[in-house]
């Protein structure tokens, strides 16, 4: 499975839990994702590495669509204040810490990573 995969899952249910909430669900589909695509070190593209010499990533570029990584803390960061859970939120928070220094140094590769920083921070005020 790959992390563009989970990503979609949750983005989908994410949509579709704010017509008819079920962030409990999306929650378990969000710890998956993370136990499965995020290390101490950073994102994995898959859940089990073909090349394991390949190291994770402080963030997964974007492609021709937003990265999975930049998705994932999106999902979990609005699942997060949904359910106000502190777990979920802190894991978020940490992952993007550790990716602070890959957007500044490179913003445009990263744009929906910076674009969901932008609306954590506007939230938190």
């Amino acid at each position: 499975m790959t992390g563009a995969t989970i990503k979609w899952e949750g983005q989908g249910l994410a949509r579709t839990s704010r017509s008819a909430p079920d962030y409990a669900l999306v929650r378990e589909i969000l710890v998956d994702a993370w136990r499965r695509f995020h290390t101490r070190q950073g994102w994995q593209r898959t859940s089990e590495s073909l090349i394991p010499m390949l190291p994770p990533s402080p963030a997964m570029p974007d492609g021709p669509i937003p990265s999975p990584s930049a998705t994932i803390l999106a999902v979990t960061l609005e699942t997060a204040a949904f359910l106000q859970d502190d777990a979920l939120r802190e894991r978020a928070e940490v992952a993007m810490r550790r990716a602070g220094a890959v957007l500044v140094e490179q913003p445009f590769f990263y744009a929906s990573h910076v674009a969901g920083l932008a609306r954590f921070v506007s939230n938190a005020r």
